[in-house]
């Protein structure tokens, strides 16, 4: 009876470990399933198994726990205690060797592990480097530039697209089953991987083609000229709206009139020549000579500055990439390329521009992503300041009608470009939309008063010209709200907020300190320099 109860018992510790089960032997996991070999080898290892019905779940999500447990212990203990964390629960002891980062006194051992706090905590289980080589896009995901950094550029986390980690998201069984395969394999190869060659190309195509700088479609290989970079810096500042080069743009530094040589974009060359790449660089050989990328980050910050948007901490000079050179052409030169070497503008992870490399494409759509995510490429008009907001780059969430509107800008939810009926282009309306920015800044200055008077709360608003269409002889446009004198988790009603400007009834609240989109309708076109305040109605809200 004894050797009988013994045999048992071994046996039950055999398959609690999982030692016994292959993947294979999972009802919801076959052989073809993305993480089948990495889910097979760590239930091969007995450090993940699966469930009583024989299922594997592969979808489901991890806790903090679980993932303790599916890394395995590490060579530091912690020795202290945490204040949700008892002695008697399962996972104690993998917690306690784990490396987990807690919040305060939290560890949170039944919540979702993050993304984020998986990096986070294999970049600590490697010696916590010191690590900047990716851009500054990357770093500034999650709470841990160093580990961000370190994961991107060897390879452990790169997200879908190679821009978006999604540090925020949860992991599934699946997921946290390859990751921690993938560590084991890209810690050990100590691979260095540039930003230019890791990320999605769908996305540089995108920014490209929605700025439609040159009119022309996105071709990877084709290399800019000179001529070309002013012109798309010149076409840039415009926002959408007609070139205007006046005659100060064209006079010489001796204050004569620039005597121009034949080609199409000869003046936008002398412009860039003029500001940025020195007046002596003027010749015809040049504007059609293939651009660097050094003289392309002059030509986007160029762009940026001229364009006039609420304004961006430069000035600093003197800091710029290793790799440039004759950077004395111009004090904006200089001051351009260092705002975008200390901002962590960079296609490669060793700390270069490839500043002699010629602007291809491919290259100068990276470049404009990142400045998306370090300026934003968009505008839009907070309190009535004309600013730069990002583009939104998660191409997986546009919305279908996206070709409609002249770009696609973060925050902004699918509902509010849904309200759009087919056949209608947004994107033909936003030259007006931007222009007449002054009159629905107005509008939303009136309903900040009126709120303010009629319910007791501030607020603040940004006006986003790109989200802007006419249809049924009507004007929609789009506003972001958020409510600045109230604190507390106590949601308030919309109708509360916006009173008679409701017309028909939105049963939604929002929360204090939050933001929300609010769609406003007029009754009839705009015909005027002024659009009342009882000239238009609240007729969608969007929260959360």
């Amino acid at each position: 009876m004894k050797k009988i109860l013994s045999l048992v018992l071994c046996l039950c510790m055999f398959m609690s470990l999982g030692l016994g089960v292959t993947a294979a032997g999972f009802s919801d996991l076959s052989s073809d399933h993305w993480a089948y070999s990495n889910i097979q080898t760590l239930v091969n290892e007995g450090t993940i198994n699966g469930y009583e019905d024989s299922t594997f779940k592969p979808s489901k999500t991890v806790t903090r726990a679980e993932f303790a447990k599916m890394i395995g212990k590490w060579n530091q203990q912690y020795t202290g205690s945490y204040s949700d964390l008892s002695e008697n629960h399962w996972a104690y002891e993998y917690i306690m060797w784990s490396g987990l980062e807690s919040v305060g006194s939290m560890i949170y051992p039944d919540a979702e592990i993050k993304r984020g706090d998986v990096i986070n905590l294999i970049w600590k289980r490697n010696g916590s480097p010191k690590h900047d080589a990716a851009p500054s896009a990357i770093t500034k995901q999650g709470t841990n530039p160093d580990a961000a950094s370190w994961a991107y550029t060897i390879g452990l986390m790169k997200g879908d697209d190679g821009l978006n980690l999604r540090l925020d998201s949860s992991l599934t069984r699946a997921e946290a089953a390859t990751l921690i395969i993938r560590s084991r394999e890209v810690v050990a190869a100590n691979a260095t991987n540039n930003f230019i060659d890791v990320v999605d190309e769908e996305l540089l195509k995108r920014v490209y083609n929605t700025l439609n700088l040159l009119g022309e479609e996105y071709d990877a290989d084709s290399v800019l000229t000179y001529a070309e970079l002013a012109r798309m810096a010149i076409v840039f500042a415009a926002d959408g709206g007609a070139i205007h080069i006046n005659s100060n743009d064209q006079t010489t530094s001796d204050n004569k009139p620039v005597e121009h040589f034949d080609h199409k974009y000869t003046k936008e060359f002398f412009v860039l020549c003029q500001k940025v790449w020195g007046e002596d660089f003027y010749t015809a050989k040049n504007a059609d000579s293939k651009a660097t990328l050094q003289d392309a980050v002059g030509a986007i910050m160029y762009g940026f500055v001229r364009r006039g948007t609420a304004p961006f901490d430069m000035g600093k000079k003197d800091d710029y990439y290793s790799d440039c050179k004759n950077i004395s052409n111009t004090v904006y030169e200089n001051m351009f390329l260092t705002y975008a070497k200390t901002h962590g503008i960079k296609l490669y992870a060793n700390g270069k521009l490839g500043a002699d490399e010629h602007a291809s494409v491919k290259k100068y759509s990276a470049l404009l992503l990142q400045y998306n995510e370090v300026m934003g490429l968009a505008t839009a008009y907070n309190n009535g300041t004309k600013t730069n907001i990002k583009y939104n780059t998660y191409l997986s969430g546009y919305p279908g009608n996206y070709n409609d509107f002249y770009n696609i800008v973060s925050g902004i939810p699918n509902g509010v470009y849904n309200l759009k009926k087919s056949g209608v282009s947004a994107k033909n309306f936003y030259n007006a939309a931007n222009q007449c920015a002054f009159v629905y800044s107005a509008y939303l200055a009136e309903v900040k008063s009126y709120v303010l008077k009629n319910s007791g709360y501030s607020v603040n608003y940004t006006f986003y010209p790109s989200a802007t269409f006419e249809q049924n002889n009507r004007i929609l446009f789009t506003a972001k709200i958020s409510l600045t004198n109230k604190d507390g988790n106590v949601s308030v009603p919309v109708s509360d907020i916006f009173g008679d400007m409701i017309k028909n009834p939105i049963d939604k609240a929002v929360k204090p300190g939050s933001e929300f989109y609010v769609v406003f309708e007029t009754y009839e076109p705009l015909m005027d320099i002024y659009l009342p305040r009882s000239n238009a109605y609240v007729k969608a809200v969007f929260v959360g």
